[in-house]
């Protein structure tokens, strides 16, 4: 004997069904955002070097210049050619602390290389976090905010923005090579052209 089931409640139950339904499309794009990019798992410990372009900026002063950037276990070799019009410069961080090298060759030493560029540029630039930046990774991993939307990243952390607009597919995974780091007028631009590791 089958039985039948009024048709009001085949309405109800098919109204509930494709509630559920809907209910669990919405969870799992939520639980489960879309990431285009499988990074390269580069820290700042890691070996590494890049060369491209780099500016720093206050909002009313500063300039693009080329970079080359080589980094040994977390410590920096970085030469900056005129990143505020006319200024080029060298930092070594070393594990006694860092040097800095004008372009007149004027040296500058310090236990922080941090303290050594924003002596240059003028405003307290966060070169810790920086260290990290440049491999799409955040400094502060508990505290910061990691959002992907397709192939764009986005890391807030200590009240700056860090955008990568673009990254590039190499053996074990993708790099990025544009990156733009804001906090208020202050505004930090990464160009790379090539990265080898």
């Amino acid at each position: 004997m089958t039985s039948v089931i009024p048709r009001p409640y085949s309405q109800l139950i098919l109204v509930l069904m494709l509630t559920i339904l809907l209910t669990a499309c919405q969870k799992s794009t939520q639980i489960k955002p879309t990431v285009a990019v499988d990074l390269l798992s580069l820290d700042h410990h890691s070996a590494y070097q890049f060369n491209g372009k780099m500016s720093f900026s206050d909002g009313q002063d500063g300039g693009t210049g080329r970079v080359t950037w080589q980094s040994n276990q977390g410590l920096i070799d970085a030469s900056l050619k005129a990143p505020l019009g006319s200024q080029s410069w060298q930092l070594i961080e070393s594990v006694q602390g860092a040097t800095l090298i004008a372009n007149g060759g004027d040296q500058l030493h310090s236990v922080d290389a941090g303290w050594l560029i924003s002596q240059q540029l003028g405003w307290q630039v966060p070169w810790q976090a920086l260290k990290h930046w440049v491999v799409a990774q955040p400094h502060q991993t508990q505290a910061a905010r990691v959002q992907w939307q397709g192939d764009a990243l986005t890391i807030e952390e200590a009240g700056w923005r860090i955008e990568y607009s673009k990254f590039k597919p190499y053996p074990g995974g993708s790099l990025p090579h544009k990156m733009v780091a804001r906090k208020g007028e202050y505004a930090i631009k990464l160009a790379v052209r090539n990265w080898q590791w």
